[in-house]
C-alpha cells in the first residue's frame, strides 16, 4: 500500500523536540513511517481492526439510550422522594392538629358546664419512631436513585472512553505504528474486561427499575390495598417475563431476547456443562467461548438442521432478486454450490421456484441467457447438475415439473 510523503517544509519546520514528542506537538507523519518495511503486512491488520472496532464501538452506542432514559427516570423517583422522605421525620402538622383537638374538648366541656379534662401534653423529647414501611420504602428509592445517577455517570464515562480509544488509534496514519498502537490499546480493553463493564452498566439500571417498583408497591399497601394489588400483579409479571427473557438464550440459541444479565447465566451454565447441541455425528459437544462466538459457531457448524436453512435463506435471495443480471449470476453459482458437502441435491435445485424461473424468461428469452438455457435445455439438464456436483442422484423430468414451463429449444 502505497503512502502519500508530506511536503518537505513541513518536516524541515519541525524541531527535534517535536519529532521526539509525538504526543503533544505531532505535526506530521514522517518519512520513516511510509518507509517501513512492514506496512504492508500491517495495513492489512488496520483494515481489519478498523471493521472490528467500528463494530465493537457501534455497540457501545446504546449509553446514550442509556443516559436518556436514566435522567428521565432519576427525575421521577425524586418527586417520590420528595414525598416519602418526610415520613422518617415527626410531622409538626399532626402535633398541631392533636394541640387544637385538646382545646376543642376544653372549650366544649366549659360550655356544658363540666369539669374539662385536662390531658397531659407529650413531652417534647419523646424519640420518634418511623414506621418499618417507611423505612422501607425509602430505601429502595433511595438506592434506585443512587443506581440511576451511577448508570448515567458510568455511560457518559463510557462515551469518552470509546473516542479516546479511536483518537489514539487513529492518530497515526503509518501502518506499523498505528497497528502496534491498537494492538497496545486493545490489550488493555481485555485486561481490564472493559466489555464487561459496559455491559454492567444496563443492568443497573435495570435493578434501578425494580427496586423503584418494589418500593411502589410497599408504599401503596397501607394507603389503599385496592391500588396496591394491581402494581403487584404487574410487578410479578414483570420478574418472570424478564426472568423468562433472561433464560431463553440458554434453551433457543439463536434467540433475538436477552437481558443483561443472560451473558452472565451463559457462563455459569457453560462451567456446568449445560450448553450442548446435538452435532451431525449424533453426539453432544459442549459450546465454548461467549455467546456471539456460540453463536456463530452453531450458524456456521454442519448441523442437519443448516440445510434447511440454507434453504430459507436461498429463497429469500431469490425473491429479492429483480433484475436480470443477478438472477443469472445466482444460476451460475449453483453448480459450485451444489459441489460443496452436505448440500441437498433436489432442494437446492428446487429453491429456484417457478415465479423465480418464470419472470426470467418472461422478462428475457431464454436463447440469450446461457446460465438459464443449460437448465432447459434437453431431457438430461437435471443430470449435468448431479455431475458437477459428483456422484449425485440422476432425476427425470417428472422430479422438476417447474422446468416444463421451457420448450426444448
Amino acid at each position: 500500500m502505497a503512502y502519500p510523503i508530506p511536503p518537505q517544509s513541513t518536516l524541515e519546520t519541525m524541531s527535534a523536540g517535536e519529532k521526539e514528542n509525538g504526543d503533544a506537538t505531532f505535526k506530521g507523519p514522517s518519512t520513516s513511517d511510509y518507509d517501513n518495511p512492514s506496512d504492508k503486512l500491517w495495513s492489512i491488520y488496520v483494515a481489519e481492526a478498523e471493521k472490528f472496532d467500528k463494530a465493537l464501538v457501534e455497540s457501545w452506542r446504546d449509553m446514550e439510550g442509556i443516559l436518556i432514559f436514566s435522567g428521565l427516570f432519576s427525575a421521577s423517583v425524586t418527586a417520590f422522594i420528595i414525598e416519602s422522605y418526610k415520613k422518617l421525620s415527626p410531622d409538626s402538622g399532626d402535633m398541631a392538629v392533636a394541640l387544637l383537638a385538646q382545646i376543642s374538648s376544653q372549650l366544649v366541656a366549659i360550655s356544658n358546664g363540666t369539669n374539662p379534662v385536662i390531658l397531659s401534653p407529650l413531652p417534647a423529647n419523646t424519640p420518634f419512631q418511623p414506621t418499618s414501611s417507611a423505612v422501607t420504602v425509602n430505601i429502595l428509592w433511595f438506592l434506585s436513585l443512587a443506581l440511576a445517577l451511577v448508570s448515567a455517570l458510568s455511560a457518559t464515562m463510557v462515551e469518552k472512553w470509546a473516542r479516546n480509544y479511536l483518537q489514539l488509534i487513529e492518530r497515526r496514519t503509518a501502518p506499523n505504528k498505528r497497528a502496534r498502537i491498537r494492538a497496545y490499546l486493545y490489550e488493555g480493553i481485555n485486561t481490564f474486561r472493559m466489555t464487561a463493564v459496559v455491559e454492567t452498566i444496563p443492568t443497573l439500571l435495570h435493578v434501578s427499575l425494580f427496586l423503584f417498583f418494589i418500593g411502589f408497591v410497599i408504599f401503596l399497601l397501607p394507603v389503599e390495598l385496592r391500588v396496591a394489588l394491581p402494581m403487584l400483579t404487574v410487578l410479578i409479571i414483570g420478574v418472570i417475563l424478564y426472568a423468562i427473557i433472561t433464560f431463553l438464550p440458554m434453551v433457543y440459541k439463536n434467540c433475538p431476547y436477552q437481558t443483561p444479565l443472560s451473558h452472565t447465566i451463559w457462563h455459569i451454565t457453560q462451567r456446568f456443562g449445560l450448553l450442548r447441541y446435538h452435532t451431525a455425528y449424533g453426539h453432544f459437544s459442549c459450546i465454548r467461548g461467549s455467546m456471539a462466538e456460540g453463536r456463530e459457531r452453531l450458524a456456521i457448524e454442519a448441523l442437519p438442521e443448516r440445510n434447511g436453512r440454507d434453504l430459507v435463506a436461498l429463497r429469500w435471495t431469490l425473491k429479492t432478486l429483480t433484475d436480470d443480471s443477478g438472477l443469472e449470476r445466482f444460476l451460475d453459482a449453483i453448480p459450485e454450490f451444489m459441489s460443496c458437502d452436505h448440500v441437498n441435491h433436489l432442494d437446492i435445485t428446487r429453491v429456484l421456484g417457478f415465479e423465480s424461473i418464470s419472470h426470467l424468461a418472461a422478462s428475457r428469452p431464454v436463447s440469450r441467457s446461457c446460465s438459464l438455457g443449460d437448465f432447459t435445455e434437453a431431457p438430461s439438464r437435471y443430470n449435468m447438475l448431479g455431475s458437477i456436483a459428483g456422484d449425485g442422484p440422476k432425476y427425470n423430468d417428472m422430479d422438476f415439473p417447474i422446468l416444463h414451463v421451457f420448450p426444448s429449444q
